[in-house]
């Protein structure tokens, strides 16, 4: 039976893809490098999920001579500028909706996020959902020995809840974090911002129970029933 959900941040809860992306634009244009969105994914596998790090060392295999660790302090400042200019961060549309049935079904919540701890929690204060759960069930980059697809993410919110992985639902907006939450032992729920059929595909085939475009299209009570009667 499912006793606690734990949610994915950056893409799941809160969309700021266009940011971190906008970020790795800027960035990779100070190396000669011109991407728009549809060039940087098509040439970089795996830039959707994969981290700072492997968009990093896509570019950086781009760029003669340039290190991962370049590309990625250029992204980090142009990142924290475009995030400043937003003058507020709004949850995906439904999540907040969804988050208020799922407790109300006294469901435990945590977050299981490979972001860092310093952009984790400033995104969760702008987005206004840091109250909506315990401090010590946020578990950000530095909580972990080893970032998604590894489940160190989500033993980690399992253990904090006080739960068995195999009852925590995992909600996850990429292949590689579906990943990391089968891994783990737990249910895996897509809600992924690019409704790209290869995206769609990878998440499928890394696990994922079920998908949806939007946090409006769960019926809670169905799903739980679902998941539950799996079990």
């Amino acid at each position: 039976m499912i006793q606690g959900i734990a949610f994915d941040l950056d893409g799941t809860i809160v969309d700021l893809e266009h940011v971190h992306f906008g970020g790795f634009i800027h960035a990779a244009r100070e190396f000669g490098i011109f991407l728009d969105f549809d060039e940087l994914l098509a040439k970089i596998p795996g830039a959707i999920g994969g981290g700072d790090q492997k968009i990093a060392e896509g570019i950086a295999c781009l760029c003669d001579g340039i290190e991962p660790a370049r590309v990625k302090e250029r992204k980090k400042y142009h990142y924290d500028r475009l995030l400043h200019d937003l003058t507020a961060i709004d949850p995906r549309p439904g999540f907040l909706k969804i988050f208020h049935e799922l407790r109300g079904r006294g469901l435990k919540v945590a977050v299981g996020s490979s972001t860092t701890r310093q952009q984790g929690l400033r995104m969760m204060e702008k987005a206004q959902i840091a109250d909506l759960f315990p401090p010590d069930c946020v578990v950000l980059a530095e909580n972990v020995k080893n970032l998604k697809p590894a489940p160190d993410s989500y033993l980690e919110t399992a253990h904090r809840m006080r739960i068995s992985p195999n009852e925590q639902l995992v909600f996850e907006d990429s292949a590689v974090g579906i990943k990391a939450a089968v891994a783990a032992g737990s249910c895996g729920i897509g809600v992924p911002v690019f409704n790209l059929p290869w995206l769609l595909d990878q998440i499928r085939d890394a696990g994922a129970k079920k998908i949806f475009f939007q946090w409006d299209e769960i019926d809670v009570q169905r799903l739980l029933k679902e998941i539950n009667n799996e079990s």
